[in-house]
């Protein structure tokens, strides 16, 4: 079928020999296996496995959304969806044929007794809503009704936008245009600051503001000088450091996240939303694929004011796709990698509820993250957490008149922390003695690259507290256990046969300073493993200054281990996300002597 292969099978066992000749005349080509598939690997020549990829997850909109990215990225039509029942066999096969033929997506529903059930096409449909261009039910004793509750999905509509929110946003040298549709019956707008602090105004529907500035509250006035509506807005940060095709602005207003997408790129751009509690202890954020849009905007609506919304989104195809430009190419002219960005929107405002006094649910809100890496755009400037605090008090209904209030900045902690993610590291060319345990290892601390956990297992720790109230910066060390094992070749079997400590001095804040609305601290590390003689030390030298509008992160580390940097409040529960975690991490830098082993540091946060 013009090299999209189509293994069907309910009975693996007895289709080894012709999975193993599919495999072969496909030999070359990308093959993915979608769900509980993994048993037909036995079939794939250990040569072929490079061009083979598994997708075990039992997420049916997961899987809907992995196949519009890549219908997307080979031209398809991603909102044209072809159906049919999962429990006939023979269906799923000519269903597909005909979406390769139409250039489109192919897709099981429930069984046909059960067509709407738990199904990737269900799930795909409703993310599409009323963007879908069609649905065809494919397969036998199957009937119209049918098909208009496999299609039921796509009535749904898209929510229109606020009619008071953010469209554009131009940067410059030193200041920086907001645009903004119009608010009826209002005469006059004002944008301030996170301490009510006004930094604009204007009587017309753009406004400038000075550089640097952070996430800003635009208040639209009467005749009279009253409020008569506002929205928090928020510029978006990328899910890499790269500079991007597509930027993301966020406003939110009256209990509507209003997503608005600056890019001119006509393609499919897939939403997720990530919803934390932030007044429960030890929350776990909720992640949700809620929609697949063309359209330049998103509006999240019903939403619950004390939680915390965070939007990922990512943008496929290029710059066009014919599911969403009907005039653009089904043969993509160039493979573009996928683009990705997302938004944190406006910190929770305090519950109405008695579940948290107002001082736990400050120390507990979320930062807002409103930076900015695109080229085009602004460039990144922005404080989590700080600001988190100082909005809460930006709610108050005299903001409209609070020109020159200031509000004190709350202590703030910074927890440095540096772990090793692989559960033992083997010591090359260093000789254990023993047989039966032949290889060294050191022991790590057996966590993922990317657990973002505050309170989890690391090598060095060091938390800075910066106190606004006594103008000091303190700090607290803590060094973790080296250990050393002698494993199998296989690093299995591990036997401990040392562990020992290295000085706390070697983790330091040499330098300090803190005075009024700004505090720097001068984070080192140079710290080596004890129980190796000779062994490089970890190095690091990190500058983290917190003021409101410009707080950043500045200076270098080793390559190995993860270095993150958590903040929160000062006595109260770290933000699970961190400020800064390192990218990637290369287990042969531990041992020194390699070069690109050391990553430089300029994070504006």
């Amino acid at each position: 079928m013009n090299g999209y292969g189509l293994v069907l099978t309910n009975k693996t066992q007895s289709l080894t020999a012709p999975a193993r000749k599919f495999f072969a005349a496909n030999e070359g080509k990308t093959t993915y296996l979608i769900g509980a598939a993994q048993a037909l690997s036995t079939s794939i020549a250990s040569d072929q496995l490079a061009n083979v990829e598994f997708d075990t997850t039992s997420d049916p909109a997961q899987i809907g959304t992995e196949l519009s990215s890549r219908a997307a990225s080979q031209g398809n039509r991603a909102n044209q969806v072809f159906v049919s029942p999962s429990d006939q066999l023979a269906s799923v096969a000519i269903s597909a044929h005909l979406a390769n033929q139409k250039r489109a997506v192919s897709l099981t529903a429930g069984s046909a007794k059960s067509l709407t059930t738990d199904s990737s096409a269900q799930s795909y449909l409703s993310l599409w809503a009323s963007e879908t261009y069609s649905v065809t039910l494919v397969g036998t004793r199957l009937t119209d009704s049918m098909a208009a509750d496999v299609a039921r999905p796509t009535l749904q509509k898209r929510s229109s936008p606020p009619a008071f929110h953010v469209t554009d946003v131009r940067p410059g040298d030193s200041s920086w245009t907001l645009s903004y549709t119009a608010r009826t019956n209002a005469v006059k707008y004002g944008a301030y600051d996170l301490y009510g602090n006004l930094v604009a105004s204007s009587s017309t529907t753009t406004m400038t503001i000075p550089n640097p500035q952070t996430a800003i509250i635009v208040v639209a006035l009467d005749s009279a000088g009253t409020e008569l509506q506002r929205f928090e807005y928020r510029a978006n940060q990328y899910a890499d450091n790269d500079d991007r095709e597509s930027a993301l602005l966020g406003s939110d207003s009256e209990g509507t996240s209003y997503l608005q997408i600056l890019a001119a790129m006509k393609t499919p751009r897939v939403v997720t939303r990530v919803e934390t509690d932030p007044f429960v202890e030890y929350s776990t954020p909720v992640s949700t694929t809620i929609a697949i849009t063309c359209n330049s905007y998103f509006a999240d609506e019903g939403l619950d004011p004390t939680k915390q919304y965070e939007y990922d989104l990512i943008t496929g195809a290029g710059t066009a796709n014919v599911a969403c430009d009907p005039s653009a190419s089904q043969h993509p002219t160039s493979s573009v990698a996928l683009v990705s960005s997302k938004v944190v929107l406006p910190p929770t405002r305090f519950p109405t509820s008695s579940k948290a006094k107002s001082g736990d649910a400050v120390a507990k809100v979320r930062a807002a993250t409103p930076t900015t890496t695109d080229a085009d755009l602004l460039q990144a400037m922005s404080t989590p957490t700080l600001k988190s605090a100082a909005i809460e008090l930006a709610h108050e209904p005299s903001l409209a008149v609070k020109s020159q209030a200031t509000v004190g900045l709350p202590d703030y902690v910074i927890r440095y922390q540096g772990f090793i993610p692989e559960q033992y590291v083997p010591l090359p060319d260093i000789p254990s003695g023993d047989l039966f345990h032949p290889q060294l290892a050191l022991g790590g601390d057996n966590r993922a690259d990317h657990s973002h956990d505050p309170a989890g297992s690391y090598r060095f720790r060091i938390d800075a507290l910066y106190s606004f109230s006594t103008g000091q910066i303190t700090k607290s060390v803590s060094i973790g256990e080296s250990r050393l094992y002698a494993c199998s070749l296989v690093l299995t079997d591990c036997q401990l046969r040392d562990h020992g400590k290295q000085n706390d001095n070697t983790v330091n804040m040499p330098n300090w300073y803190i005075s009024g609305q700004t505090g720097w601290a001068e984070l080192t590390v140079h710290s080596a493993v004890p129980l190796l003689p000779g062994a490089p030390a970890i190095d690091a030298d990190l500058a983290v200054t917190l003021s409101p509008g410009h707080s950043t992160i500045i200076g270098s580390h080793d390559r190995m281990p993860v270095h993150e940097l958590y903040g929160g409040l000062a006595f109260s529960e770290f933000n699970a996300s961190p400020l800064y975690q390192s990218d990637s991490h290369w287990v042969p830098c531990l041992f020194g002597g390699i070069a690109s082993c050391t990553v430089d540091v300029n994070v504006s946060l």
